[in-house]
């Protein structure tokens, strides 16, 4: 994770300000799910109407690729929401039952 937060951190003095976008985490503790969401609106619907608190925003990611940059995808299955940036991992897991929520 340090590895992670050095490159946002280095990243982020190359991109404007208007590039970023919050990504919030949000749990869910009857289920144990935790979700990540950059949206707003999904934020204030799972709060509503699914049980889940809002940690507020995590981190952000660009909103513009460069070089080296990788979506982080979203899946669910059941009560668990699964995330990797790996296409192959991505498309094995739809193969067994998760739904594909798109990109965080």
């Amino acid at each position: 994770m340090k590895k992670l937060n050095l490159l946002l951190v280095l990243i982020s003095f190359y991109l404007p300000a208007q590039d970023w976008q919050n990504v919030y985490e949000l749990y869910q503790p009857i289920l144990t799910d935790h979700f990540y969401t950059s949206s707003l609106a999904e934020v204030e619907q799972v709060v509503k109407n699914k049980g889940y608190i809002n940690n507020g925003p995590v981190f952000q990611w660009s909103l513009v690729a460069f070089a080296g940059s990788v979506p982080i995808y979203r899946l669910w299955h059941d009560y668990d929401h699964f995330y990797t940036v790996s296409v192959v991992e991505k498309n094995n897991a739809v193969s067994r039952g998760y739904i594909d929520e798109g990109i965080v």
